[in-house]
């Protein structure tokens, strides 16, 4: 598991998940993370409380428990700010190792296994409006790592 920095030398090294440095990344063998974004909106007739604390504190588990393959899970849960209007409820995000493992996720979506997610999710989601976004992530700034300012990925 591993993902592409550029370090302020512009040596182009390979940076494991936990952010410890094992190899030199080779360009063509390269196999990135892949990560998914997407825009999720609850269903009509729930609340945004409901909505974020269903979210997080049944959901989340069970993602973290059940989806195959996912090596890092996040919800954004937006901050009311004066003057903003938040067009999501919130923002998740999943890193998988590859393509593949993406790909295996998809079709697990499918699947009996994944019941107990499509359940959760009828629950709370309105899955028609979620926009899912399979994205290259290229980082400018990371914790840890300090020079000039340098794409890192």
């Amino acid at each position: 598991m591993s993902y592409r920095i550029y370090v302020p030398c512009h040596d182009k090294v390979e940076v494991g998940y936990n952010g410890t440095l094992p190899t030199v990344a080779d360009e063509e063998g390269w196999n990135g993370m892949i990560k998914v974004i997407a825009l999720v909106y609850r269903k009509k007739g729930i609340s945004n409380k409901q909505f974020l604390s269903y979210w997080l504190d049944k959901h989340g588990p069970l993602a973290v428990e059940h989806i195959p393959g996912v090596l890092h899970y996040t919800q954004n849960h937006p901050i009311t700010s004066p003057g903003l209007e938040d067009d999501a409820d919130g923002i998740v995000e999943m890193w998988f190792e590859d393509m593949d493992a993406y790909e295996d996720y998809m079709e697990w979506r499918d699947s009996e296994d994944a019941q107990v997610m499509r359940e959760s999710e009828e629950k709370f989601l309105d899955d028609a409006r979620t926009h899912r976004y399979v994205v290259d992530e290229h980082v400018f700034k990371k914790v840890g790592i300090s020079g000039p300012v340098t794409r890192l990925g």
